[in-house]
């Protein structure tokens, strides 16, 4: 199941990312006009900040996103599944939007401001149930906030 949900996610989000990076092209737009405003997710291994096999894909699809759009604001949300305290879960969630900017520096990607917000497992439907989809840190891409 993770598979497919990862594969899933993985070409939902390398689509939006090529459409955004030729949408300023294609319509005579500038880059914050045709790329304001995108998300992306980065997944996760269990109870840990190592990317699942997915995310070095997505990181250089945001990477390239965000040098063609000409963004000012990087927003990193960290998240987690229920499993473990709340304490742990919120500790977690930042080191895991911390390893998303990290990988995003090493691509070139310097953003004027950047935004890290932990989520814990605020958002975690099942308390104390394992859930891939929550393992996750959100990018988003801003024209600004």
């Amino acid at each position: 199941m993770k598979h497919i949900l990862t594969a899933t996610a993985a070409l939902s989000l390398a689509f939006g990312l090529s459409a955004c990076a030729t949408m300023k092209d294609k319509m005579g737009m500038d880059g914050t006009e045709a790329c304001a405003a995108k998300s992306y997710a980065v997944f996760f291994d269990t109870g840990s900040a190592d990317f699942d096999e997915s995310a070095s894909g997505v990181l250089d699809n945001i990477a390239t996103a965000y040098q063609g759009c000409d963004l000012a604001q990087l927003e990193i949300l960290g998240y987690a599944d229920s499993v473990g305290t709340s304490e742990a879960n919120l500790e977690l969630s930042d080191n895991r939007a911390e390893a998303v900017l990290a990988a995003l520096e090493e691509r070139n990607v310097l953003a004027n401001r950047v935004r890290i917000v932990p989520m814990g497992d605020r958002t975690a439907p099942m308390e104390g149930e394992p859930n891939p989809f929550e393992r996750r840190a959100v990018v988003r891409l801003n024209s600004d906030f």
